[in-house]
């Protein structure tokens, strides 16, 4: 398993699927799984007090300010492609 911790400077803006909705979030480490699938642990708000941080599958994160609004396959590398 890799696994990265994102230095506070190197905090990336994500974009997070939760049910229907895309909501932006902080990707601040992640990990790639031992079946080669990346997980992103993120941090995002669903309104007032209520954060949520946990550890997502690629297929639920986007890079943040894709205006295309196609999907991430994934994180495939230190860097969310578009």
């Amino acid at each position: 398993m890799t696994y990265v911790d994102l230095r506070p400077e190197a905090i990336r803006s994500v974009q997070v699927r939760t049910g229907d909705a895309w909501r932006t979030g902080q990707l601040e480490a992640y990990r790639r799984d031992r079946d080669g699938t990346w997980r992103g642990f993120v941090r995002w708000s669903e309104g007032v007090g209520l954060t949520r941080i946990a550890w997502l599958a690629q297929g639920q994160l986007r890079q943040a300010g894709n205006i295309s609004g196609r999907e991430v396959d994934g994180v495939a590398s230190p860097t969310l492609t578009r």
